[in-house]
């Protein structure tokens, strides 16, 4: 108890006004709670995000591309994937999921590929193993920056931040 005492004699000033060293504690109060604010609202869900598309990436090297209702009806990857994202509060219909294979400058879309219960295809959509193509996803999702946008302006900041960009590369292992 005696602390807080003497830390509020140390802030109070005998003429009425603040001291310095007031001032410089709210700025570090106020710092500390814009990075915490900044930290639950963009860096925490970025986390989970990346493990979501890691885990779709994961079945784009398994199936050598990615699957959906047209061609797996009901277990779409895609689908599944936006469904998971939906249930986690982001808005599925502006999610963007891409994913190509390159070889020697030559780059075809991948997303709608057979499922792997079709088995072995010589002629397919898919990026076989052999072939050694370059397979890159990239999913765009929105992040909700209303609230760190409102801080930000607060501050003075021009600067906003976008949406979250996942970029990974494989290759595939399907033969």
């Amino acid at each position: 108890m005696r602390k807080i005492k003497n830390l509020f004699r140390c802030l109070r000033n005998e003429r009425g006004s603040f001291s310095l060293e007031a001032i410089i504690a709210m700025s570090a109060v106020l710092m500390v709670t814009s990075l915490g604010i900044a930290y639950f609202t963009y860096l925490a869900p970025r986390q989970i995000l990346t493990q979501e598309v890691h885990v779709l990436t994961q079945t784009a090297k398994i199936q050598g591309g990615l699957t959906t209702n047209q061609t797996d009806p009901g277990n779409g990857d895609v689908e599944r994937f936006k469904e998971r994202l939906a249930a986690k509060g982001f808005d599925a219909d502006k999610i963007t999921v891409e994913a190509y294979a390159e070889k020697d400058g030559e780059v075809r879309d991948v997303i709608g590929v057979e499922p792997l219960s079709e088995g072995y295809l010589s002629v397919s959509k898919y990026s076989h193993r052999n072939s050694k193509e370059i397979i890159t996803i990239r999913v765009t999702i929105p992040a909700k920056l209303q609230f760190l946008n409102a801080i930000k302006g607060y501050f003075g900041s021009k600067n906003t931040l976008g949406n979250y960009v996942f970029t990974e590369t494989i290759m595939s292992e399907r033969w």
